[in-house]
């Protein structure tokens, strides 16, 4: 026997990859997230989840890219004498606030093997669709004063593809441990 419905709270921590990334060369940054999930589970092995989560976090230069020179429009510069009003990468830092919306087909992979008794411990398998928005913003290092000036690095909302794993706990109230890798497709560069 199984429950149809359930109702959970999502929480974790934001790592960010890109041109800016939360482990920079001269600081770790973690951001938080937080959201809601509503599943409903078909069968014991598979369940239908729709997520909605809510982000932020930061992060700055790789190691590598310390002297690769931006503007305020988010366009980087990798040439010799670049034109006036230019930021080095190491001199800035983004914060990224995001919104996502997630569909997952959530899998019992224990289900696939054996019986399907009590165990210990389950593995779940969370392939999703995502709608997502990221409104990223530069900010100077020196006095935290904003270095993009208007809202041209915003995002539209776009797809993203991704998913989650992770192991569970059984019983009606059930812990669940995951790891969630998310991947945008975006025609436009991202920060």
């Amino acid at each position: 026997d199984f429950s149809r419905w359930s109702l959970g709270l999502n929480g974790g921590i934001s790592i960010f990859r890109g041109d800016m990334v939360s482990f920079s060369a001269d600081k770790t940054y973690l951001g938080g997230q937080g959201g809601l999930q509503l599943g409903y589970q078909f069968t014991p092995t598979f369940c239908l989840s729709l997520t909605a989560d809510m982000g932020q976090g930061k992060g700055s230069a790789k190691k590598w890219e310390k002297e690769f020179k931006i503007y305020p429009s988010g366009e980087s510069y990798y040439g010799t004498t670049p034109e006036a009003g230019f930021a080095r990468y190491n001199d800035l830092y983004t914060k990224v606030k995001y919104f996502t919306v997630g569909l997952h087909g959530d899998l019992n992979v224990n289900n696939f093997f054996g019986k399907k008794e009590m165990r210990r411990w389950t593995v779940l398998l969370s392939p999703a669709v995502y709608l997502q928005k990221f409104s990223p913003k530069l900010y100077k290092k020196e006095d935290d004063k904003r270095f993009d000036t208007s809202s041209t690095l915003d995002n539209d909302v776009n797809l993203g593809l991704g998913g989650r794993f992770g192991l569970a706990l059984p019983g009606r109230q059930a812990c669940r441990f995951t790891t969630e890798i998310r991947c945008g497709l975006d025609s436009e560069q991202q920060l």
